[in-house]
């Protein structure tokens, strides 16, 4: 740019009406120059004229000049430092402090670097001297681990607000860049220690993401479900599409509410085993949301199959009849006010068959309770082979039973009910003797809504009753008609 040009952009800028002095080349000791091109720092002074003043030799070596190139350069060095030419011409139009971050700059060759610096005015008693930039080579840090950025944003910082203390905060820098270090290798260590204690654990632990895959399981969980290692039970989960959980269904409602509920949820569900049968484990299972926003499961997981054993235990004694192992009263009544409950919501029909053996008193009384006994438990088998696997067959007392039969039609009923009398009546062989015992049936058919379980059983007892007062070995069917009055109860045709 010639005199003219310049005067006339000096005319038309916001500081024209300030006075302007050459800056001249400064003359500067030989240990300070020595100390500035020793210094990582680029510096590049130009003078009111926008002509070089004063460049250091970290620049010549950042620009891969050599010192007879640099004539050629005394008009302007931006052009050579891409997007930098376009930030200083923005800052000549109001001659504003520019700030510059994580600049790319191509020296030729395929050759790539990122510098990060400021291009300020320079005054003295308000009269405009010329142009002071400077500027770090951060490609070494960009490339690095990315927490290194947060040192280099620090340092840029440092640079804008004290720049006569360069030296001093480079070292700042270098020993803040040590304890950082340091830190890194601590935390390294601290990861792997955890990695020990995730892999000693009693309780089986594992990462999944929501749609099934394991990322990670440590040694308990995998010897739990009988694999040689995590990284076998992970293959095997990942790559063959064996699942965990025996209840895939539960697996699918489980994870939906962990994501939903964003809390601890604590479950019982079977496991799959790798070569045995399926056990029971308690889960504790959580939502993580992992820096990358990711969500995952984390799950913890304690065997309970034998506490489990134990529960089915006790519920077996609860509610099955010692003597023949069939449901007792109490799983009856249970059984009985679910299957009204759904007859009703679906409109379906059932029917109860209420049975007292006819002479088994006789027998009792006759061959002692040891026999007796093992009459009943006859009996009972001969009426588990006339049910289907949808119905049940309870002991209530005694020497009666009961029978719920789902979506069963009237005439079926007559045809069950004389298979079971024609099957009771066989003689029924105990040591040596060969006793005969009846049995006398009532039978209600649940065609009334508004029926409770406590009518049900009535009806049945009732007809079982008049069942027995003929003569025994007969049923009855207890019913409404149309306008409901009750029927008279149909006898069997033996």
């Amino acid at each position: 740019m010639d005199n003219k040009k310049q005067a006339e952009t000096d005319k038309n800028s916001p500081f024209s009406s300030r006075p302007v002095v050459r800056l001249e080349a400064p003359v500067l000791p030989h240990y300070v120059r020595t100390l500035l091109d020793e210094l990582e720092l680029s510096i590049i002074l130009l003078n009111e004229n926008d002509r070089i003043t004063y460049i250091n030799q970290t620049v010549m070596d950042f620009l891969g000049l050599k010192e007879e190139q640099l004539q050629s350069l005394r008009e302007s060095p931006f052009y050579l430092l891409g997007p930098l030419s376009h930030i200083y011409e923005s800052y000549k139009q109001k001659k504003v402090p520019q700030k510059f971050e994580y600049i790319p700059v191509n020296l030729g060759n395929d050759r790539q670097k990122y510098i990060s610096g400021f291009i300020r005015p320079v005054y003295k008693d308000d009269f405009f001297l010329g142009t002071l930039c400077t500027f770090l080579d951060i490609t070494d840090l960009i490339q690095s681990k990315d927490f290194l950025i947060d040192y280099f944003l620090s340092l840029e910082s440092t640079l804008a607000r004290k720049t006569k203390n360069l030296v001093k905060q480079n070292t700042k820098l270098q020993q803040e860049l040590k304890k950082h270090f340091a830190d890194k290798k601590e935390l390294s260590s601290s990861l792997k220690h955890m990695q020990k204690i995730f892999h000693r654990l009693n309780y089986g632990t594992c990462r999944f993401t929501p749609d099934g895959m394991l990322l990670e399981a440590n040694r308990a969980l995998s010897a739990m479900l009988g694999f040689s290692s995590p990284q076998e039970l992970m293959d095997a989960v990942n790559l063959q599409g064996w699942e965990i959980f025996h209840d895939q269904e539960l697996w699918q409602l489980t994870t939906e509410e962990i994501i939903k509920r964003k809390k601890i949820i604590r479950i019982e569900a079977q496991l799959n085993l790798k070569k045995k049968t399926a056990l029971w484990a308690e889960i504790s299972a959580f939502s993580v949301t992992t820096k990358r926003g990711q969500t995952v499961l984390d799950m913890i997981f304690s065997d309970i199959s034998k506490r489990k054993e134990n529960e089915l235990l006790l519920y077996s004694k609860s509610t099955m009849d010692p003597l023949t192992g069939i449901p007792n009263r109490a799983l009856w009544s249970d059984r009985l006010d679910q299957t009204v409950k759904k007859a009703r919501r679906y409109s379906e029909s059932f029917a109860v068959i209420y049975l007292d053996l006819d002479g088994f008193k006789e027998v009792n009384d006759r061959l002692g309770h040891e026999y007796g006994d093992k009459v009943l438990i006859t009996v009972s088998r001969r009426l588990q082979k006339k049910i289907r696997e949808s119905d049940t067959l309870a002991r209530i007392g005694g020497d009666e039973f009961c029978i719920l039969v789902n979506n069963i039609k009237k005439a079926n009923l007559s045809r069950m009910a004389r298979s079971i009398i024609d099957s009771l009546t066989r003689p029924i062989k105990v040591n040596k003797s060969q006793p005969q015992v009846g049995v006398s049936i009532g039978i209600c058919l649940f065609d009334d809504p508004d029926l409770t379980s406590a009518e049900i059983m009535h009806r049945a007892d009732k007809a079982m009753y008049m069942a027995k007062t003929r003569g025994g070995n007969r049923y009855m069917i207890h019913g409404n008609d149309a306008s409901g009055q009750q029927d008279q109860p149909e006898p069997s045709k033996m």
